[in-house]
């Protein structure tokens, strides 16, 4: 589909996962760009898009990432200039409506917000109220190589035994998905005149593609990050991120 060729589709409400890359040093004014956020919010409440979760990630440096046969090291998945800096997790059956609400969030930093689809598997996590004195929040990153030859039970034994061992040694799954093909991404863009536009993806040509998440609430992510190791190790190659979150509060409802 060419860049400014938008169809007006209308189609079964879909969950989908909105990411926000963008470099944390060009963001020259964080007020106006937090009012942008509060725009949208409202926007996508008066045009039916339904918000889930919105989460500002912690910075970058913050990360911590395994890789299949390598130790956890500091420091995000790739040293790049732009970084995931946030996340929403809406439900919408108009994701081109949702990537016009959204384009202005982009415009603060010059990034990109890449548009997936969930491949929901209904497993009943989810997060539930925040009680006082919960563990924090922090996002599992799950990279793989998606043309990798692999076996699909064996992969889907590691993460049943993840969110197993998780639930025995405190760490508290309150949700996470499968990420529908990365060719599938939708993404807005900055042009080199500083306009955003609609375009196909996926977000980066590599090998490694983000194919799922984890949302888990811990207070130890080294540990979390070892129990996750397997959940690539079963795929042959992949890495896995942990990245915190800013500003740690209840979510939106869901």
């Amino acid at each position: 589909m060419p860049e400014d060729a938008l169809e007006d589709t209308m189609t079964t409400p879909t969950t989908y996962l909105m990411l926000l890359w963008g470099d944390p040093d060009a963001l020259l004014d964080p007020r106006a760009a937090y009012a942008a956020h509060e725009r949208f919010e409202a926007d996508c409440a008066a045009q039916g898009h339904e918000v889930l979760l919105a989460k500002e990630l912690a910075d970058a440096a913050t990360a911590r990432t395994l890789t299949v046969g390598g130790r956890p090291t500091d420091g995000p998945y790739a040293e790049t200039t732009e970084q995931l800096g946030g996340l929403y997790r809406i439900r919408t059956a108009d994701p081109e409506g949702l990537l016009r609400l959204a384009a202005p969030l982009v415009t603060h930093d010059g990034g990109t917000l890449e548009l997936r689809p969930e491949v929901l598997h209904d497993d009943g996590a989810a997060e539930g109220p925040t009680a006082s004195g919960d563990a924090p929040l922090h996002l599992v990153l799950l990279r793989g190589d998606p043309a990798g030859a692999f076996d699909l039970d064996a992969v889907l034994a590691a993460h049943d035994a993840f969110v197993t061992a998780c639930e025995q040694q405190g760490h508290r799954v309150v949700g996470g998905e499968e990420l529908g093909p990365h060719t599938s991404a939708r993404l807005v863009r900055m042009t080199p005149v500083g306009q955003p536009v609609l375009c196909d993806g996926p977000y980066t040509e590599t090998t490694e593609q983000l194919g799922g998440y984890y949302l888990v609430r811990t207070h130890d992510p080294d540990a979390l990050l070892r129990l996750a190791a397997p959940l690539v190790e079963a795929e042959g190659r992949g890495t896995v991120e942990v990245r915190g979150m800013v500003h740690d509060a209840a979510p939106v409802a869901g």
